[in-house]
């Protein structure tokens, strides 16, 4: 089961007895962050001054939970840079709880400590939020107190959008080793009034060289100028405009056309585009929320076998392989379990399960581990498109290997849900007993359907 506790190791550094020790002026601060309602992973860093010498602590950061959700933790680069081991829990509602410790203390003064990733509400109102930090404990190596002279509260700013959103898509596309011309789609769901925008797309280029890039469907009807730069190795600049907007619809706006390199290594890379500013006929900006597409690249040679883990949509004892489920709608919810076969003997796991974001979404906090590693310490990412699920057992002694199941989870169905999508598992990883981290890429499929599924078919 999923934990509201911190890690047992650092607590037990952290419960300690401590004896006041420094006299150094540390402060602690939480950055200001702004960004629109509705927008997701949205960084927010918490940073230290005359910070040398921390070896570990513990912070509890408090939130408007009617507006902002906390996601993940993740170590920052001062924190990082020492090695230290940073652990958050983002389970309460409004509270974030996040431990670290070290086996030495930090080596520079000042820095980011580390970050909590934020999705806001689509119905959060607009203004400025506090974020608190109602606790910070430090220590040094000899596990005697740092005082902290100054803690400054952060705010998160929830931007007014503008007056119309655009959502913009990049589609998913496959490819082989050497594959040359394949397409890829950036659209608008729908464009009406749109009369200019100016795009950066970046992608992996030690494995994709995008060719070109030509006008897409809708952009052509509109008779909008358009231009394309891929002279530079990993991104692609568009550009165009048109007197009057697009009178109604959606469509393609752009295709970027890539050729895959032959010694590319087979994986799932990210498609990103890290500037999209959309205009109407009177110059005025248009919000839109970033987009990101995937382009995976095959092995002709070998594809991936399935792997040992799969998804089952039958909850029943035992691996019923139902790897269907139907009469899907937007707003259903499909529970499933992650079965597992011939583990090797491991107390520590992780599954990553790649998904259509714009068709299904992962249900959080519906995670719930099995008992096949009991106690185990729950360690879950969630990205858009995919969320790796797994732990590990922080004690000694307890293992296990063979069959059963690693756990259950939820996906929910959203409006752009177009008939059919498939849930992939892509990568398990084992943790041996042995110390070793086993890598296994796999090509496990899950389908959901609107059509109707009978009972038993795989």
């Amino acid at each position: 089961m999923k934990s509201g506790c911190l890690h047992p190791l650092l607590l037990s550094c952290i419960v300690t007895v401590l004896v006041p020790w420094s006299t150094q002026a540390l402060s602690v601060r939480i950055a200001d962050t702004t960004a629109e309602a509705g927008a997701s992973a949205i960084t927010v860093s918490i940073e230290v001054d005359n910070a040398l010498g921390i070896a570990g602590g513990d912070l509890t950061l408090i939130y408007d939970a009617a507006a902002l959700t906390a996601k993940r933790v993740a170590t920052g680069s001062l924190a990082a840079a020492s090695g230290l081991t940073v652990i958050g829990n983002t389970a309460g509602a409004g509270q974030v709880k996040i431990a670290m410790a070290g086996a030495i203390g930090l080596r520079s003064a000042s820095g980011v400590l580390t970050t909590i990733a934020f999705d806001v509400s689509a119905n959060a109102i607009p203004g400025t939020y506090s974020l608190e930090l109602t606790r910070a404990t430090f220590f040094n190596e000899q596990a005697r107190t740092i005082s902290v002279r100054h803690i400054a509260s952060g705010t998160f700013t929830v931007a007014s959008k503008a007056r119309r959103g655009v959502e913009v898509k990049i589609e998913n596309v496959s490819g082989n080793l050497g594959d040359t011309g394949i397409e890829v789609s950036i659209t608008v769901e729908d464009g009406t009034g749109l009369a200019g925008a100016d795009l950066t797309l970046t992608y992996e280029a030690s494995v994709l060289t995008a060719k070109e890039v030509t006008p897409g469907s809708l952009a052509a009807a509109s008779g909008f100028m358009f231009t394309g730069n891929t002279a530079g190795p990993g991104l692609v600049k568009i550009a165009m405009a048109g007197a009057t907007g697009i009178p109604s619809g959606g469509g393609a706006l752009a295709i970027v056309i890539f050729d895959v390199k032959a010694d590319a290594a087979p994986g799932a890379y990210s498609l990103n585009l890290t500037r999209a500013i959309f205009r109407n006929e009177q110059a005025q900006s248009l919000s839109v929320q970033p987009a990101t597409g995937l382009f995976t690249i095959l092995d002709d040679v070998e594809v991936p076998g399935e792997g040992p883990v799969s998804i089952d949509f039958d909850l029943a004892a035992g691996n019923q392989e139902q790897r269907r489920a139907g009469s899907a709608t937007p707003g259903s919810r499909y529970a499933m379990e992650l079965s597992v076969s011939s583990a090797p003997e491991i107390d520590g796991w992780a599954v990553t399960v790649e998904y259509d974001a714009a068709q299904v979404t992962f249900v959080s906090g519906s995670f719930e581990a099995s008992d096949f590693l009991p106690g185990i310490f729950i360690l879950l990412e969630e990205d858009s498109g995919v969320v790796i699920l797994g732990g590990a057992v922080l004690g000694t002694g307890v293992t296990n290997s063979g069959d059963g199941s690693l756990g259950t989870l939820e996906f929910e169905v959203l409006p752009g849900f177009a008939d059919s999508t498939d849930l992939v598992i892509s990568r398990v990883v084992w943790k041996r007993v042995d110390g070793d981290e086993e890598v296994i890429s796999v090509h496990s499929v899950a389908t959901i359907t609107a059509s109707r599924v009978s009972a038993g078919l795989a």
